[in-house]
């Protein structure tokens, strides 16, 4: 329960309730248990990707077709097909870099496996 609810709220608060746990008792599961610190990192992950997504559905609502709008993070080739359908375009950062992180080089294969999906939409 408490990592569904991190999932869907990305609250830590509303998942302790949900899961009946004591206000501190996943904080000190998460620092004991690898795992269960890798799934929680997930259900931000997947709860953060819900959110962006529902802002920039009321963003698209509130501006119609009149402006232009752009997703500006964690935009990726899993999401990118989900993203375009309400977004204008995106601004791609650290998925173009090498193992995604921000500090590496460009890497030419993953750029490309997203522009493959990207053109694949239009």
């Amino acid at each position: 329960a408490f990592l569904a609810e991190l999932a869907q709220s990305c609250n830590v608060a509303r998942a302790h309730a949900a899961a009946c746990m004591g206000r501190g008792s996943a904080y000190l599961l998460r620092r004991r248990d690898p795992e269960f610190a890798a799934q929680w990192q997930q259900a931000l992950e997947v709860g953060y990707e819900r959110l962006e997504m529902a802002l920039l559905r009321r963003a698209r609502e509130a501006v119609g077709d009149l402006v232009p709008v752009f997703a500006n993070t964690g935009v990726n080739v899993d999401n990118v097909t989900d993203v375009m359908s309400v977004a204008s375009g995106c601004i791609i950062g650290s998925h173009f870099k090498v193992d995604g992180d921000t500090w590496n080089a460009v890497d030419g294969d993953r750029v490309k496996r997203f522009m493959d999906k990207v053109n694949s939409l239009r």
